[in-house]
């Protein structure tokens, strides 16, 4: 007998955003060093890489979009999420283009397909592991 998820429809197993979450992390950390390093002294380099998103996680249509985020250390990113002004400022001062691409789409309404998005991740993944 079929396993059921809910009253007669058969279990699906769904993409979770987690997952795809996790997916994007590694592809942004793969960048491999903390991208305000060269650029933002204020605030010395330590911990561990993180993906800080331009446009924040809440928007979907570029939650996954290797062009809304940046490899920090753990401590430019805990500096900059609690300054917004200096995060933007910072942001279109030494990454214009991830900047004004962002400012471009962040108002497209645009549902997730998580499947394709899940493929691309896992595919761009793959590419930098080197797995064939």
């Amino acid at each position: 007998m079929k396993r059921t998820g809910g009253i007669g429809r058969p279990k699906k197993h769904a993409i979770k955003q987690r997952d795809l979450d996790i997916m994007f992390s590694k592809i942004i950390r793969s960048r491999g060093i903390c991208q305000a390093q060269a650029t933002y002294r204020r605030v010395a380099c330590g911990g561990y890489l993180q993906a800080a998103h331009i446009e924040g996680r809440v928007n979907r249509r570029l939650r996954w979009d290797e062009d809304n985020a940046l490899a920090l250390c753990s401590g430019h990113h805990r500096w900059f999420s609690g300054r917004p002004v200096e995060w933007t400022t910072f942001v279109s001062i030494h990454f214009p283009r991830q900047f004004h691409y962002v400012l471009s789409v962040r108002n497209e309404l645009v549902k997730p397909d998580y499947k394709v998005i899940h493929a691309r991740l896992k595919a761009r993944l793959d590419a930098i592991e080197g797995v064939a």
